[in-house]
Formats: C-alpha cells, sequence, structure tokens
C-alpha cells in the first residue's frame, strides 16, 4: 500500500505502507507537508491537521 498527500498547489510525498506494519507518517512528510496540530479525547485520536509547507494550505483528517 501507499499512503499519498497531495496539495492543490503540486507538492506531493508518496508513503510506503507495508500490511500489517506500523507506519509513521510524521518520518515521511519530507520537508513537503507538517502536522501542525493533534487532537485527541479519552486518550482517542481525533483530528490531525497537514499543512502544506509550500502554499500554507492545510487539512483536517478526522477519525471518528
Amino acid at each position: 500500500m501507499n499512503i499519498k498527500i497531495k496539495c492543490d498547489c503540486g507538492n506531493d510525498i508518496s508513503i510506503p505502507a507495508s500490511s500489517r506494519k506500523l507506519v509513521m507518517i510524521r518520518d515521511y512528510l519530507q520537508n513537503k507537508f507538517e502536522i501542525i496540530n493533534v487532537k485527541v479525547e479519552n486518550n482517542r485520536l481525533k483530528e490531525i491537521e497537514i499543512q502544506c509547507r509550500n502554499c500554507n494550505e492545510w487539512i483536517t483528517l478526522n477519525f471518528d
């Protein structure tokens, strides 16, 4: 599997994800993107905000 992050400005990365293995997404952001906010409630991940370092646009990923 691969996890792809692509911004409208053309900035993109592809993260290799082996089946049944842990993927440290932060380690693959390659100075192209950054995690700017993480929301945890009751010890469960709720949201992650990822921002493009090229144009500063961002997206929130919700894990409800």
